[in-house]
């Protein structure tokens, strides 16, 4: 008989935790696992991405209330909210019988004691965040109610309480090989930055970086969209939209041919960096990352692979930015894409996410 698996997941985009949510899901079916998936129903998404991609695996996935630690809730008149969403959740998990509830990310903490409380089965965490001082205490509390948890760098595992880190392991973002990497695009430099316009991604401070230090005729893609909840980047899309070397497009299906067609792609974040799971995509394509010096991203770029620009000193990106020539780039794609092989390759993070998941009792 099959083991039965619940995956809890708190939102329904396309962008780093959705997609190893996809992945880690993929991987739980391929082994033989029946898997069912809860996606937190407070917040509406247009498109649906990893519900609709769910549904072409023919993976059954429904919207339920779920407690999500959402910057709108965590204010006093949002409490009443988050309560009720609490009691909802743990009648609906009640009586239910899974082998495993696998809990995806910081923002459902709070499912972890409930779901201990509700049910039988073994609880298993998969951490994404870096947390800060304020939440280290609080989530590691929550956290310590399960029976394990899966950080996805060293700088996450390294943030747990010593206590939680006993039950701890550290599995990579893995992405899919998008095979040998296609030639570099002809000059001038075009750079890609991938992921969600919030504060902490740093995109307002690479904007005004760029402005400074754009290297001569090159140009500037920006990919993604605002988060949900959050602070956004404080970025003028209306006028950035309007000059010739910017482009603004928005949220894709599939970022690898704009990877393909770039020379460098950016990972900016000025704090709590898990890892950076558009880094690793980079990579996988074979060209090198421009990152910050923060948290996991110190895990995948150094300066064989691409460029660190200091987090703390954003005043002094422009200057390494305008120093980066097309021999600088093509030194560094070689090591890119083995960095990917050696670390981020899709089977091995398949292979240990579904030994850590069906191996837990």
């Amino acid at each position: 008989m099959s083991q039965r698996i619940l995956f809890l997941q708190p939102s329904n985009e396309w962008y780093g935790a959705d997609k190893m949510a996809y992945q880690t899901v993929r991987a739980l079916t391929n082994g033989g696992v029946d898997v069912d998936v809860w996606i937190a129903s407070d917040v509406e998404y247009a498109d649906g991405a990893l519900s609709g991609r769910l549904d072409s695996l023919g993976i059954a996935w429904e919207l339920r209330n779920m407690p999500v630690l959402r910057h709108s809730k965590l204010r006093l008149r949002g409490l009443p909210t988050l309560a009720l969403e609490c009691w909802r959740f743990l009648v609906a998990l009640s009586g239910l019988q899974y082998d495993c509830i696998v809990i995806n990310t910081s923002a459902l903490a709070l499912c972890v004691p409930l779901a201990r409380l509700a049910t039988n089965s073994v609880i298993l965490g998969h951490i994404h965040e870096r947390w800060n001082d304020g939440e280290r205490i609080l989530l590691s509390l929550l956290f310590q109610c399960s029976h394990g948890v899966i950080a996805i760098s060293h700088a996450v595992q390294g943030r747990l309480t010593n206590r939680l880190q006993l039950k701890s392991n550290v599995v990579y973002d893995g992405v899919d090989d998008p095979g040998v990497p296609k030639p570099l695009p002809p000059m001038p430099l075009r750079f890609l930055f991938v992921g969600r316009w919030s504060r902490r991604k740093g995109l307002a401070e690479f904007v005004r970086a760029w402005e400074e230090g754009q290297p001569s005729g090159s140009h500037l893609t920006i990919v993604g969209g605002f988060p949900a909840d959050g602070e956004r980047a404080n970025v003028n899309l209306s006028l950035l939209s309007k000059r010739d070397d910017i482009s603004i497009v928005g949220e894709v299906r599939d970022v690898g041919p704009l990877i393909d067609s770039s020379h460098i792609v950016i990972t900016p974040s000025i704090e709590h960096e898990g890892l950076g799971l558009a880094a690793v995509e980079g990579l996988a394509h074979g060209r090198p990352v421009l990152a910050t010096d923060v948290d996991g991203l110190s895990e995948i770029v150094d300066a064989q692979t691409g460029w660190i620009l200091p987090c703390r000193r954003p005043q002094d990106w422009a200057e390494l930015i305008r120093g980066i020539d097309g021999a600088a780039v093509a030194f560094r794609t070689r090591a890119a894409r083995r960095r990917y092989e050696e670390r981020f390759q899709l089977s091995r993070y398949e292979q240990e996410m579904l030994r850590l998941i069906t191996d837990r009792h």
